[in-house]
């Protein structure tokens, strides 16, 4: 028996694009050295190509004629963040207009989708962010609504979740299968030999790897019931020891949920993603409705690897005492 729920979906994520940044754009001799025109702290709009995106200058460093704005693209990964010559402001950076920004929407490019080019020491990072350049993230309501079917056992383990965590009992974390490590064991189990199933195992790895970074983005602010938040905060706390951590790095950079959190807070990601994604075609509606479907069916033919209600949540109790929960009608 399956239940329905309603899911939104994904489109090409294109992070901000610009130029490779060097060193060259900043041979401005002194007599000629520009002055910023906007200040630390300011909105902007941050034009690239069709796109216009709403962002922050964080900060402006570097010494008079080669000065540098660090800008951040409100509601992205601080990965994201790039860096823009003061005196190059013309055509890429504007004042910003609440009003004018949300008419103007993306469009997805007919050529090659490419990330950032990194700085040297940030090279290793290239590979991921060309994958993730193909996938648009929307914190909008779903122009396309989806709805697929989830298998019944999935949407029960959501229901003990809620059931046995308002009686007293927290999901362990770090878990003894993260959602990390579920990604990788699903992208194992999928067939790649031919050219098709190439191309579909090339899909099912760009929209694995989307959950993750939603994930990681999201579960802090959404994902996590009030109870577990102390031992969430604890473990940032414990991730920052030791590190130089900039006055805007987030939280989601610095402590990776996705390598401590496994399938029970994926499930409640599920549930949650049609009040944040929106796709513009149907056509991306029906691709991420086979991969969802495909997913799902993994984990429920794995469910008895990934998930135990017995070993799973602090404190243990006895299978009597799950019984009785799970069928109380709380």
């Amino acid at each position: 028996m399956l239940c329905n729920l309603d899911y939104a979906n994904l489109n090409n994520f294109e992070p901000p694009q610009v130029p490779y940044f060097s060193t060259n754009h900043l041979n401005i001799s002194a007599q000629m050295s520009p002055t910023p025109i906007f200040a630390v702290g300011e909105l902007v709009e941050c034009v690239q190509g069709e796109t216009v995106y709403e962002s922050k200058i964080t900060a402006i460093s570097g010494k008079k004629g080669a000065e540098v704005y660090h800008i951040h693209f409100m509601g992205w990964n601080a990965r994201y963040d790039i860096r823009i010559p003061v005196g190059k402001e013309e055509g890429v950076l504007k004042k910003w207009d609440p009003e004018e920004v949300p008419k103007k929407k993306a469009r997805k490019s007919t050529g090659k989708v490419s990330a950032p080019k990194k700085q040297a020491s940030e090279e290793m990072e290239e590979d991921e962010e060309e994958r993730m350049a193909q996938i648009r993230l929307r914190l909008a309501r779903p122009k396309f609504p989806a709805t697929y079917e989830v298998p019944r056992s999935l949407a029960l383990v959501l229901i003990a979740d809620m059931k046995l965590v308002n009686n007293g009992c927290l999901p362990k974390s770090p878990a003894k299968f993260s959602l990390e490590k579920i990604v990788e064991d699903y992208l194992a189990s999928l067939p790649n030999g031919t050219a098709e199933e190439k191309e579909q195992h090339t899909y099912a790895d760009l929209s694995s790897r989307f959950i993750v970074d939603f994930f990681n983005v999201c579960l802090g602010s959404g994902l996590l019931y009030e109870t577990e938040r102390p031992h969430y905060n604890l473990q940032i706390k414990q991730a920052k020891k030791g590190k130089v951590i900039e006055d805007d790095e987030d939280d989601s950079v610095i402590f990776q949920a996705s390598g401590h959190y496994g399938l029970i807070h994926l499930l409640r990601l599920f549930s949650k993603l049609p009040d944040f994604l929106e796709l513009d075609s149907q056509r991306e509606v029906e691709r991420l409705n086979k991969w969802v479907t495909k997913f799902a069916t993994f984990l429920e033919r794995n469910l008895n690897s990934y998930y135990d209600p017995l070993a799973d949540y602090e404190p243990k109790i006895t299978k009597e005492e799950l019984v009785e929960i799970v069928n109380s009608r709380d």
